[in-house]
């Protein structure tokens, strides 16, 4: 095969392109996959912290946060799985 058969194959350029986007689309959803576990982690962790601090104190929601310093902005979240959990027992 000469060199511009090879530089102008058509078939072998989009086999090659798609290989390439395979890879970067598989990378792209591992590193993607890493960061919702850790973010899930986080939030699970914040959550125990948060049950734990109202069960062993005697405290609210809004008071265990406030000793773990939430920012506000994130409260929702928490007081929402909170929610959640107590509907479901």
């Amino acid at each position: 095969m000469d060199i511009m058969t090879t530089l102008f194959d058509q078939d072998h350029i989009t086999e090659l392109y798609g290989y390439e986007q395979r890879n970067e689309g598989k990378i792209e959803g591992k590193i993607e996959g890493k960061i919702e576990g850790k973010i899930e982690g986080i939030k699970d962790a914040t959550l125990n912290a948060i049950r734990n601090l109202m069960q062993s104190l005697s405290i609210s929601n809004d008071k265990a946060m406030a000793l773990l310093m939430i920012p506000e902005q994130d409260q929702a979240i928490y007081k929402e799985a909170l929610s959640k959990e107590n509907q479901k027992e």
